[in-house]
């Protein structure tokens, strides 16, 4: 079995290939920043009596 490279498919689909893992990457970075304010939002509020 000979597996061959095709280049000329490569450079076709590539543009889709990075525009997929730029994708994922702005999804898990809005993820990220949604956590972060559902924290800051939600999050426990300092109690100036006790010092917490």
């Amino acid at each position: 079995m000979f597996l061959k490279f095709d280049v000329d498919a490569f450079l076709a689909i590539l543009p889709q290939a990075l525009l997929g893992w730029a994708g994922v990457f702005i999804v898990t970075i809005v993820v990220i920043f949604a956590i972060w304010l559902l924290n800051r939002v939600t999050g426990r509020k300092k109690d100036e009596k006790s010092g917490q």
